[in-house]
């Protein structure tokens, strides 16, 4: 057996461990990102976990990643995070960063309607019509989706005086 199969298979195993547990740690695996010169296991913290580095996870664990127990809640909570963090920029008018968490919290949830609203009026702050425009567009087409009446009107009145 070779020291880079068992690498892998040590990576596999200890992404299944952390995820599944939910605790605050995801192993990257790639044999190549898993292990350092020591060959000692490294582990990134959740909150700095790309969308990227997830898809590798997935691909490399053959597409079954999504249908585990609390993978969806994960990704979920990590959007929560990062829409709250913008939340918080927002209120110090630190709308760039607020723009930033906002869109991670839609790379973690491409149906986050209201991270979509948010980034929308920062990007109005910041003087980005057209970005706001097609936040708002974007955000009005999620909340129709999501059966949203009230959320979606109010996005289509907002859509109607931008104009």
């Amino acid at each position: 057996m070779s020291s880079n199969f068992l690498s892998r298979t040590l990576a596999v195993t200890a992404t299944l461990v952390a995820i599944s547990a939910m605790i605050p740690g995801i192993v990257l695996a790639s044999s190549q990102q898993s292990f350092d010169k020591n060959n000692r296991l490294l582990v990134k913290n959740e909150e700095n976990v790309t969308p990227a580095e997830i898809e590798q996870i997935e691909r490399l664990l053959g597409g079954e990643l999504l249908e585990m127990e609390g993978f969806a809640e994960l990704l979920g909570a990590m959007a929560t995070s990062y829409y709250e963090t913008g939340n918080s920029l927002m209120e110090e008018k630190n709308f760039q960063g607020a723009i930033e968490q906002y869109s991670q919290a839609i790379e973690y949830n491409s149906e986050y309607a209201e991270a979509y609203t948010n980034r929308a009026v920062a990007k109005a702050q910041l003087g980005d019509r057209s970005g706001a425009v097609a936040d708002l567009q974007q955000a009005a087409t999620l909340f129709q989706q999501q059966g949203n009446t009230q959320a979606y009107q109010q996005i289509q009145q907002a859509l109607q005086q931008a104009r």
